[in-house]
Protein backbone atom coordinates (compact mmCIF):
# COMPACT_ATOMS: atom_id res chain seq x y z
CA UNK A 1 0.00 0.00 0.00
CA UNK A 2 2.73 2.47 0.55
CA UNK A 3 4.64 1.91 -2.46
CA UNK A 4 1.11 2.39 -4.46
CA UNK A 5 0.33 5.93 -2.48
CA UNK A 6 4.35 6.98 -2.84
CA UNK A 7 3.78 6.31 -6.59
CA UNK A 8 0.50 8.53 -6.80
CA UNK A 9 1.76 11.06 -4.60
CA UNK A 10 5.30 11.44 -6.54
CA UNK A 11 3.68 14.13 -9.07
CA UNK A 12 3.10 16.73 -6.42
CA UNK A 13 6.22 15.50 -4.49
CA UNK A 14 8.57 15.91 -7.84
CA UNK A 15 7.51 19.00 -9.70
CA UNK A 16 6.35 21.57 -6.94
CA UNK A 17 10.24 21.04 -5.25
CA UNK A 18 12.04 20.82 -8.46
CA UNK A 19 10.94 24.09 -9.65
CA UNK A 20 11.51 25.30 -6.22
CA UNK A 21 15.22 24.35 -6.72
CA UNK A 22 15.59 25.68 -10.08
CA UNK A 23 14.25 29.08 -8.86
CA UNK A 24 16.94 29.03 -5.97
CA UNK A 25 19.41 28.01 -8.90
CA UNK A 26 18.41 30.70 -11.34
CA UNK A 27 18.02 33.91 -8.81
CA UNK A 28 21.92 33.59 -8.21
CA UNK A 29 21.99 35.46 -12.38
CA UNK A 30 19.59 37.56 -11.51
CA UNK A 31 19.51 39.13 -8.19
CA UNK A 32 22.64 40.37 -5.45
CA UNK A 33 23.72 38.42 -3.02
CA UNK A 34 21.49 41.20 -0.64
CA UNK A 35 18.80 40.61 -2.20
CA UNK A 36 18.98 36.90 -2.76
CA UNK A 37 19.72 37.11 0.91
CA UNK A 38 16.65 38.62 1.52
CA UNK A 39 14.00 36.77 -0.73
CA UNK A 40 15.56 33.13 0.49
CA UNK A 41 14.70 34.56 4.46
CA UNK A 42 11.12 35.53 3.63
CA UNK A 43 10.73 32.13 1.71
CA UNK A 44 12.34 30.41 5.00
CA UNK A 45 10.38 32.59 7.37
CA UNK A 46 7.13 31.79 5.77
CA UNK A 47 7.34 28.32 7.16
CA UNK A 48 7.70 29.87 10.43
CA UNK A 49 4.60 31.88 9.90
CA UNK A 50 2.72 28.67 9.02
CA UNK A 51 4.39 26.88 11.95
CA UNK A 52 3.39 29.29 14.54
CA UNK A 53 -0.21 30.63 13.16
CA UNK A 54 -1.87 27.51 11.59
CA UNK A 55 0.63 24.40 11.59
CA UNK A 56 -1.78 23.16 15.24
CA UNK A 57 -4.90 23.22 13.02
CA UNK A 58 -3.26 21.14 9.83
CA UNK A 59 -1.87 18.75 12.06
CA UNK A 60 -4.52 18.05 14.14
CA UNK A 61 -6.35 17.48 10.79
CA UNK A 62 -4.21 15.01 9.56
CA UNK A 63 -4.43 13.41 12.81
CA UNK A 64 -8.17 13.04 13.24
CA UNK A 65 -9.40 14.53 10.08
CA UNK A 66 -10.51 10.89 9.04
CA UNK A 67 -12.37 9.62 12.20
CA UNK A 68 -14.74 12.53 11.44
CA UNK A 69 -17.28 9.83 9.64
CA UNK A 70 -20.68 11.23 10.18
CA UNK A 71 -22.29 14.35 8.41
CA UNK A 72 -22.89 16.17 11.49
CA UNK A 73 -18.82 16.11 12.53
CA UNK A 74 -17.43 16.86 9.08
CA UNK A 75 -19.85 20.11 9.21
CA UNK A 76 -18.42 20.96 12.60
CA UNK A 77 -15.11 20.81 11.38
CA UNK A 78 -15.83 23.01 8.43
CA UNK A 79 -17.55 25.85 10.26
CA UNK A 80 -14.29 25.99 12.77
CA UNK A 81 -12.12 25.44 9.36
CA UNK A 82 -12.86 28.67 7.83
CA UNK A 83 -12.93 30.28 10.76
CA UNK A 84 -9.40 29.37 11.88
CA UNK A 85 -8.21 30.45 8.36
CA UNK A 86 -9.28 34.02 8.55
CA UNK A 87 -7.80 33.95 12.16
CA UNK A 88 -4.75 32.81 11.24
CA UNK A 89 -4.51 35.34 8.14
CA UNK A 90 -4.29 38.24 10.22
CA UNK A 91 -1.69 36.51 12.65
CA UNK A 92 0.45 35.85 9.25
CA UNK A 93 0.22 39.07 8.28
CA UNK A 94 1.63 40.54 11.38
CA UNK A 95 4.32 38.14 11.76
CA UNK A 96 5.49 38.06 8.36
CA UNK A 97 5.70 42.20 8.67
CA UNK A 98 7.78 41.29 12.06
CA UNK A 99 10.58 38.83 10.09
CA UNK A 100 10.84 40.94 7.44
CA UNK A 101 11.22 44.54 9.56
CA UNK A 102 14.35 42.02 11.11
CA UNK A 103 16.23 41.44 8.52
CA UNK A 104 15.32 43.38 5.64
CA UNK A 105 18.01 46.26 5.02
CA UNK A 106 15.82 48.50 2.95
CA UNK A 107 12.32 48.08 4.18
CA UNK A 108 9.50 49.68 1.46
CA UNK A 109 5.60 49.45 1.39
CA UNK A 110 5.58 47.40 -1.81
CA UNK A 111 8.41 44.60 0.03
CA UNK A 112 5.99 44.48 2.56
CA UNK A 113 2.77 43.71 0.93
CA UNK A 114 4.22 41.11 -1.11
CA UNK A 115 5.47 39.14 1.43
CA UNK A 116 1.90 39.17 3.04
CA UNK A 117 0.81 38.29 0.21
CA UNK A 118 3.39 35.22 -0.58
CA UNK A 119 2.83 34.19 3.22
CA UNK A 120 -0.56 34.23 3.24
CA UNK A 121 -1.51 32.42 0.21
CA UNK A 122 1.07 30.25 0.40
CA UNK A 123 -0.01 29.06 4.12
CA UNK A 124 -3.47 28.38 3.35
CA UNK A 125 -2.57 26.50 0.39
CA UNK A 126 -0.38 23.98 2.35
CA UNK A 127 -2.93 23.47 4.96
CA UNK A 128 -5.87 22.92 2.51
CA UNK A 129 -3.51 20.59 0.78
CA UNK A 130 -2.20 18.82 4.06
CA UNK A 131 -6.81 18.20 4.49
CA UNK A 132 -7.31 17.00 1.12
CA UNK A 133 -4.09 14.56 1.91
CA UNK A 134 -5.84 13.12 5.45
CA UNK A 135 -8.68 12.40 3.04
CA UNK A 136 -6.19 10.77 0.11
CA UNK A 137 -7.93 13.28 -2.67
CA UNK A 138 -4.72 12.65 -4.42
CA UNK A 139 -5.31 14.67 -7.09
CA UNK A 140 -6.55 17.75 -4.98
CA UNK A 141 -3.16 17.36 -3.59
CA UNK A 142 -1.53 17.59 -6.23
CA UNK A 143 -2.79 20.68 -7.39
CA UNK A 144 -2.05 22.75 -4.41
CA UNK A 145 1.76 21.50 -4.13
CA UNK A 146 2.15 22.48 -7.36
CA UNK A 147 0.00 24.91 -9.18
CA UNK A 148 1.79 27.94 -6.98
CA UNK A 149 5.42 26.71 -7.22
CA UNK A 150 5.33 25.81 -10.63
CA UNK A 151 3.34 28.92 -12.01
CA UNK A 152 4.28 30.98 -9.22
CA UNK A 153 7.85 30.43 -10.54
CA UNK A 154 7.44 31.09 -14.07
CA UNK A 155 5.81 34.29 -13.08
CA UNK A 156 8.27 35.32 -10.19
CA UNK A 157 11.12 34.59 -13.22
CA UNK A 158 9.43 37.17 -16.00
CA UNK A 159 8.86 39.90 -13.24
CA UNK A 160 12.39 39.64 -11.97
CA UNK A 161 13.71 39.74 -15.76
CA UNK A 162 11.41 42.50 -17.06
CA UNK A 163 10.28 44.77 -14.31
CA UNK A 164 13.41 44.46 -11.53
CA UNK A 165 15.66 42.45 -10.18
CA UNK A 166 14.50 42.70 -6.21
CA UNK A 167 12.57 40.75 -4.14
CA UNK A 168 8.92 42.08 -4.17
CA UNK A 169 9.34 41.31 -7.88
CA UNK A 170 9.70 37.55 -7.36
CA UNK A 171 7.08 37.54 -4.07
CA UNK A 172 4.57 39.31 -6.75
CA UNK A 173 4.99 36.79 -9.18
CA UNK A 174 4.88 34.13 -6.53
CA UNK A 175 1.95 34.83 -4.78
CA UNK A 176 -0.22 35.17 -8.03
CA UNK A 177 -0.76 31.70 -8.64
CA UNK A 178 -0.44 31.09 -5.08
CA UNK A 179 -4.09 33.25 -5.29
CA UNK A 180 -5.74 31.53 -7.81
CA UNK A 181 -4.86 27.90 -6.39
CA UNK A 182 -6.49 29.15 -3.12
CA UNK A 183 -9.60 30.35 -4.30
CA UNK A 184 -10.26 26.98 -6.26
CA UNK A 185 -9.38 24.99 -3.50
CA UNK A 186 -11.46 26.78 -1.33
CA UNK A 187 -14.45 26.33 -3.18
CA UNK A 188 -13.41 23.02 -3.55
CA UNK A 189 -13.11 21.80 -0.25
CA UNK A 190 -15.90 23.94 0.54
CA UNK A 191 -14.82 25.58 2.94
CA UNK A 192 -17.05 28.19 4.65
CA UNK A 193 -16.48 31.36 6.90
CA UNK A 194 -19.02 32.09 9.67
CA UNK A 195 -18.26 34.61 12.11
CA UNK A 196 -19.82 32.60 15.06
CA UNK A 197 -18.37 29.27 13.85
CA UNK A 198 -16.49 29.06 17.30
CA UNK A 199 -16.30 25.51 18.03
CA UNK A 200 -14.71 25.75 21.89
CA UNK A 201 -14.83 21.73 22.24
CA UNK A 202 -13.00 20.82 18.68
CA UNK A 203 -10.55 24.01 18.94
CA UNK A 204 -9.74 23.16 22.08
CA UNK A 205 -9.06 19.77 21.33
CA UNK A 206 -6.95 20.59 18.17
CA UNK A 207 -4.69 23.04 20.21
CA UNK A 208 -4.08 20.79 23.09
CA UNK A 209 -2.78 18.11 20.10
CA UNK A 210 -1.08 21.26 18.21
CA UNK A 211 -0.02 23.43 20.30
CA UNK A 212 3.03 21.65 21.78
CA UNK A 213 3.98 21.02 17.65
CA UNK A 214 3.83 24.88 16.99
CA UNK A 215 6.23 24.98 19.80
CA UNK A 216 8.59 22.42 18.48
CA UNK A 217 8.11 23.47 14.75
CA UNK A 218 9.11 27.20 16.00
CA UNK A 219 12.33 25.88 17.90
CA UNK A 220 13.08 23.63 14.81
CA UNK A 221 12.77 26.13 12.60
CA UNK A 222 15.44 28.02 14.76
CA UNK A 223 17.63 25.22 14.26
CA UNK A 224 17.33 24.90 10.99
CA UNK A 225 17.80 28.66 9.74
CA UNK A 226 19.24 30.18 12.82
CA UNK A 227 22.76 30.05 10.35
CA UNK A 228 21.33 32.53 8.49
CA UNK A 229 20.20 35.33 11.46
CA UNK A 230 23.97 34.69 12.93
CA UNK A 231 25.72 34.75 9.72
CA UNK A 232 23.75 38.22 8.77
CA UNK A 233 24.43 39.68 12.51
CA UNK A 234 27.70 38.47 12.72
CA UNK A 235 28.87 39.19 9.53
CA UNK A 236 26.72 41.15 6.91
CA UNK A 237 23.57 41.04 4.95
CA UNK A 238 25.96 39.76 1.99
CA UNK A 239 27.38 37.02 3.65
CA UNK A 240 23.72 35.81 4.78
CA UNK A 241 23.05 35.57 0.50
CA UNK A 242 26.17 34.01 0.25
CA UNK A 243 25.61 31.59 2.29
CA UNK A 244 21.94 31.27 2.12
CA UNK A 245 22.93 29.68 -1.71
CA UNK A 246 24.35 26.21 -0.54
CA UNK A 247 22.57 26.22 2.54
CA UNK A 248 19.07 26.33 0.77
CA UNK A 249 20.00 24.11 -1.93
CA UNK A 250 21.00 21.13 0.42
CA UNK A 251 18.62 21.60 2.53
CA UNK A 252 15.73 21.81 -0.22
CA UNK A 253 16.99 19.00 -1.94
CA UNK A 254 16.90 16.64 1.30
CA UNK A 255 13.56 17.93 1.70
CA UNK A 256 11.94 17.55 -1.60
CA UNK A 257 13.87 13.69 -2.03
CA UNK A 258 11.86 13.02 1.84
CA UNK A 259 8.53 14.38 0.39
CA UNK A 260 8.70 11.78 -2.36
CA UNK A 261 7.40 9.15 0.12
CA UNK A 262 6.63 10.81 3.17
CA UNK A 263 3.31 12.50 1.81
CA UNK A 264 1.61 8.90 1.32
CA UNK A 265 3.29 7.20 5.08
CA UNK A 266 2.23 8.58 7.72
CA UNK A 267 -1.82 8.66 7.11
CA UNK A 268 -1.25 5.01 6.84
CA UNK A 269 0.32 4.67 10.22
CA UNK A 270 -2.78 6.37 11.70
CA UNK A 271 -4.97 4.06 9.79
CA UNK A 272 -3.36 1.53 11.94
CA UNK A 273 -4.11 3.68 14.77
CA UNK A 274 -7.82 4.19 14.47
CA UNK A 275 -8.06 0.21 14.19
CA UNK A 276 -6.45 -0.35 17.39
CA UNK A 277 -3.46 -1.70 15.92
CA UNK A 278 -0.33 -0.33 17.63
CA UNK A 279 2.06 -3.26 16.09
CA UNK A 280 0.68 -2.48 12.40
CA UNK A 281 1.47 1.26 13.11
CA UNK A 282 5.07 1.03 14.44
CA UNK A 283 5.87 -1.71 11.48
CA UNK A 284 4.19 1.11 9.10
CA UNK A 285 6.69 3.53 10.08
CA UNK A 286 9.40 1.58 10.44
CA UNK A 287 8.82 0.50 6.63
CA UNK A 288 7.98 4.28 5.38
CA UNK A 289 11.62 4.64 7.38
CA UNK A 290 13.66 2.13 5.39
CA UNK A 291 12.19 3.66 2.37
CA UNK A 292 12.65 7.44 3.27
CA UNK A 293 16.13 6.02 3.83
CA UNK A 294 16.71 4.45 0.76
CA UNK A 295 16.14 7.58 -1.14
CA UNK A 296 17.94 10.07 1.07
CA UNK A 297 21.16 8.09 1.42
CA UNK A 298 22.37 7.68 -2.22
CA UNK A 299 21.05 11.39 -2.88
CA UNK A 300 22.80 12.91 -0.63
CA UNK A 301 26.44 10.92 -1.24
CA UNK A 302 25.22 11.64 -4.59
CA UNK A 303 25.13 15.36 -4.07
CA UNK A 304 28.82 15.34 -2.37
CA UNK A 305 30.29 13.78 -5.46
CA UNK A 306 28.48 15.77 -7.91
CA UNK A 307 28.49 19.35 -5.98
CA UNK A 308 31.43 20.92 -8.02
CA UNK A 309 30.53 20.25 -11.15
CA UNK A 310 27.03 20.99 -10.38
CA UNK A 311 27.83 24.50 -8.75
CA UNK A 312 30.42 25.32 -11.20
CA UNK A 313 27.84 24.95 -14.05
CA UNK A 314 24.67 26.59 -12.51
CA UNK A 315 25.76 28.92 -9.93
CA UNK A 316 26.59 32.46 -10.16
CA UNK A 317 30.03 33.22 -10.38
CA UNK A 318 30.10 35.48 -7.46
CA UNK A 319 28.13 32.90 -5.37
CA UNK A 320 30.70 29.78 -6.56
CA UNK A 321 33.36 29.72 -4.09
CA UNK A 322 30.98 29.78 -0.66
CA UNK A 323 28.41 27.69 -2.59
CA UNK A 324 31.16 24.71 -3.31
CA UNK A 325 32.37 24.49 0.11
CA UNK A 326 28.85 24.80 2.00
CA UNK A 327 26.58 22.56 -0.31
CA UNK A 328 27.88 19.48 0.78
CA UNK A 329 28.08 19.74 4.38
CA UNK A 330 24.18 21.26 4.15
CA UNK A 331 23.56 18.13 1.90
CA UNK A 332 24.53 15.84 4.46
CA UNK A 333 22.93 18.01 7.17
CA UNK A 334 19.21 17.45 5.35
CA UNK A 335 19.54 14.03 4.98
CA UNK A 336 20.18 13.79 8.62
CA UNK A 337 17.85 15.80 9.53
CA UNK A 338 15.13 14.59 7.18
CA UNK A 339 15.58 11.42 8.99
CA UNK A 340 14.74 12.95 12.58
CA UNK A 341 11.57 14.50 11.24
CA UNK A 342 9.81 12.11 9.14
CA UNK A 343 10.91 9.50 11.21
CA UNK A 344 11.73 9.60 14.45
CA UNK A 345 9.28 12.45 14.88
CA UNK A 346 6.75 10.51 13.57
CA UNK A 347 6.40 8.47 16.59
CA UNK A 348 5.32 11.58 18.95
CA UNK A 349 2.61 12.15 16.61
CA UNK A 350 1.21 8.95 16.40
CA UNK A 351 0.73 8.54 19.76
CA UNK A 352 -0.17 12.00 20.72
CA UNK A 353 3.25 12.71 22.51
CA UNK A 354 4.02 15.84 20.72
CA UNK A 355 5.21 17.73 24.29
CA UNK A 356 8.46 15.95 23.45
CA UNK A 357 8.96 17.27 20.18
CA UNK A 358 9.88 20.35 22.06
CA UNK A 359 12.49 19.24 23.91
CA UNK A 360 14.23 17.08 20.55
CA UNK A 361 14.15 20.37 19.14
CA UNK A 362 15.25 22.55 21.92
CA UNK A 363 18.26 20.37 21.78
CA UNK A 364 18.92 20.21 18.13
CA UNK A 365 18.48 24.49 17.99
CA UNK A 366 20.69 25.17 21.36
CA UNK A 367 23.34 22.70 19.37
CA UNK A 368 22.88 24.22 16.08
CA UNK A 369 22.89 27.97 17.45
CA UNK A 370 26.50 27.14 19.60
CA UNK A 371 27.72 24.82 16.32
CA UNK A 372 27.41 28.05 14.56
CA UNK A 373 28.64 30.62 16.25
CA UNK A 374 31.77 28.46 17.11
CA UNK A 375 32.24 28.02 13.69
CA UNK A 376 31.54 31.09 12.60
CA UNK A 377 34.40 32.13 15.20
CA UNK A 378 37.08 29.75 14.15
CA UNK A 379 36.45 29.12 10.37
CA UNK A 380 33.91 31.44 8.77
CA UNK A 381 31.36 31.21 6.35
CA UNK A 382 32.61 26.98 6.18
CA UNK A 383 32.75 26.66 9.71
CA UNK A 384 29.08 28.20 10.50
CA UNK A 385 27.58 24.98 8.33
CA UNK A 386 29.73 22.59 9.80
CA UNK A 387 28.76 23.57 13.37
CA UNK A 388 25.24 23.29 12.21
CA UNK A 389 25.42 20.08 10.89
CA UNK A 390 26.80 18.78 14.21
CA UNK A 391 23.90 20.36 15.96
CA UNK A 392 21.33 18.59 13.67
CA UNK A 393 23.52 15.50 13.84
CA UNK A 394 22.88 15.62 17.90
CA UNK A 395 19.60 16.04 17.61
CA UNK A 396 18.67 13.15 15.58
CA UNK A 397 20.79 10.64 17.60
CA UNK A 398 18.38 12.05 20.72
CA UNK A 399 15.71 11.59 18.64
CA UNK A 400 15.90 8.22 17.47
CA UNK A 401 16.96 7.02 21.32
CA UNK A 402 13.92 9.06 22.79
CA UNK A 403 11.63 7.40 20.41
CA UNK A 404 12.57 3.72 20.69
CA UNK A 405 12.13 3.87 24.56
CA UNK A 406 9.25 5.44 25.03
CA UNK A 407 7.54 4.34 21.87
CA UNK A 408 8.97 0.92 21.06
CA UNK A 409 9.90 2.86 17.38
CA UNK A 410 11.43 -0.50 15.28
CA UNK A 411 14.86 1.15 13.28
CA UNK A 412 15.25 -1.11 10.33
CA UNK A 413 18.87 -1.45 10.85
CA UNK A 414 19.07 -4.72 8.37
CA UNK A 415 17.67 -3.00 5.92
CA UNK A 416 19.36 0.29 6.34
CA UNK A 417 22.54 -1.37 6.49
CA UNK A 418 22.01 -3.31 2.70
CA UNK A 419 21.14 0.26 1.80
CA UNK A 420 23.89 1.56 2.71
CA UNK A 421 26.03 -1.50 0.90
CA UNK A 422 24.17 -0.48 -2.21
CA UNK A 423 25.25 3.29 -1.69
CA UNK A 424 28.51 2.58 -0.89
CA UNK A 425 28.29 0.53 -4.29
CA UNK A 426 27.03 3.57 -6.19
CA UNK A 427 30.00 6.23 -4.70
CA UNK A 428 32.75 3.42 -5.89
CA UNK A 429 31.74 3.50 -9.15
CA UNK A 430 31.31 7.56 -9.33
CA UNK A 431 34.04 8.48 -7.39
CA UNK A 432 36.15 6.00 -10.26
CA UNK A 433 34.59 7.55 -13.20
CA UNK A 434 36.80 6.48 -15.78
CA UNK A 435 34.10 8.38 -18.65
CA UNK A 436 35.13 11.77 -17.06
CA UNK A 437 38.21 12.66 -19.45
CA UNK A 438 36.41 11.49 -22.58
CA UNK A 439 33.56 13.90 -21.20
CA UNK A 440 35.49 16.75 -20.11
CA UNK A 441 35.05 19.32 -22.62
CA UNK A 442 31.12 18.43 -22.11
CA UNK A 443 30.36 19.37 -18.59
CA UNK A 444 26.27 19.46 -18.75
CA UNK A 445 26.16 15.71 -20.90
CA UNK A 446 28.78 14.87 -18.23
CA UNK A 447 26.56 15.74 -15.11
CA UNK A 448 24.07 14.00 -16.63
CA UNK A 449 26.06 11.13 -17.52
CA UNK A 450 27.15 10.69 -13.87
CA UNK A 451 23.95 11.02 -11.94
CA UNK A 452 22.06 8.51 -14.63
CA UNK A 453 25.56 5.90 -13.85
CA UNK A 454 25.25 6.55 -10.26
CA UNK A 455 21.29 5.81 -10.39
CA UNK A 456 21.71 2.70 -12.17
CA UNK A 457 24.29 1.50 -9.71
CA UNK A 458 22.50 2.11 -7.44
CA UNK A 459 19.21 0.25 -8.65
CA UNK A 460 21.15 -2.73 -9.73
CA UNK A 461 22.48 -2.84 -6.21
CA UNK A 462 19.47 -2.70 -4.47
CA UNK A 463 18.17 -5.67 -6.48
CA UNK A 464 20.95 -7.60 -5.82
CA UNK A 465 20.22 -6.94 -2.45
CA UNK A 466 16.61 -7.74 -2.69
CA UNK A 467 15.97 -10.53 -4.71
CA UNK A 468 12.79 -11.58 -2.96
CA UNK A 469 11.41 -8.02 -3.10
CA UNK A 470 12.32 -7.72 -7.24
CA UNK A 471 10.69 -10.41 -7.21
CA UNK A 472 7.14 -9.37 -5.61
CA UNK A 473 7.55 -5.90 -7.68
CA UNK A 474 7.98 -7.53 -10.95
CA UNK A 475 4.29 -9.61 -10.93
CA UNK A 476 2.29 -7.65 -13.28
CA UNK A 477 -0.76 -6.24 -11.68
CA UNK A 478 0.96 -5.01 -8.98
CA UNK A 479 -0.24 -1.04 -8.76
CA UNK A 480 -3.76 -2.38 -9.02
CA UNK A 481 -6.33 -1.36 -6.68
CA UNK A 482 -7.61 -4.88 -5.77
CA UNK A 483 -7.32 -6.80 -2.37
CA UNK A 484 -4.60 -9.31 -3.85
CA UNK A 485 -2.27 -6.39 -5.03
CA UNK A 486 -2.16 -4.34 -2.06
CA UNK A 487 -1.28 -7.96 0.52
CA UNK A 488 1.44 -7.81 -2.29
CA UNK A 489 2.56 -4.56 -1.59
CA UNK A 490 2.34 -4.97 2.06
CA UNK A 491 4.14 -8.34 1.91
CA UNK A 492 7.10 -6.03 0.05
CA UNK A 493 7.23 -3.41 2.26
CA UNK A 494 7.32 -5.95 5.42
CA UNK A 495 10.84 -7.63 4.32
Amino acid sequence: MLIRQTILYAPAQIFGPLSQFVGAVLWTHWLAPESYGVLTFVLAAQELVFLISLAWWSQFTIRYVGAFDDDARRSLYLRAEGLVLVVAALAQTLLALAMLLAVAPHFSPWLALATVAFSVTRSATAHLSERARAHAQIGIYTVAQTAGPIFGFALAFIFVATLSPIPEAALFGLAAPQAIALAWLWRRLGVVVEINAFEPELISKALHFGLPLVAAGAIAWVGANSIRVIVQYMDSPEAMGLVAVGWGLGQRLAAAVAMLVTAAAFPLAVQHMHAGDRKGALMQLSSSGALLFAVLAPATAGLVIIAPKLVNLAIAESFRPITLAVLPISAIAGGVRNMRVHFADQSTLLFERTDLTIFVNALEAVMVIVGCFVGLRLQGLVGAAEGACVGLTIGVIFSFGMARKKFGLIVPFARMARICLATAAMVAVLLWSPWEAALAGHRVIGLLVQIAVGAIVYLAAMAALHPAQLHALAKPGLLWSGRKSRDAISRVETR
